[in-house]
């Protein structure tokens, strides 16, 4: 999911990711580095460049009810990126 996430921005991206949540991908696995969820990694990358069908998309994504809470290797969670 990293490297999609890392690519979410392109062309038929959001199309992708969606398919694979909607098949049960796990949004809390973490990656190694950072430690940092897949739902953390998408909603950084989105709002890197916001689009309405990557806001949707997040929005599709949250109503699966990841851990929002749950914080990286840095201390960050992605409840606190509201703020």
């Amino acid at each position: 999911m990293d490297f999609l996430a890392a690519k979410i921005n392109f062309a038929g991206q959001v199309d992708e990711a969606d398919r694979l949540v909607e098949k049960g991908v796990d949004l809390n696995l973490k990656d190694k580095k950072f430690s940092n969820s897949a739902i953390f990694t998408l909603c950084l990358e989105v709002l890197k460049k916001r689009t309405e069908e990557g806001d949707e998309f997040i929005v599709r994504c949250l109503k699966k009810q990841p851990n929002v809470h749950d914080r990286n290797k840095s201390g960050y969670s992605l409840k606190a990126i509201d703020r």
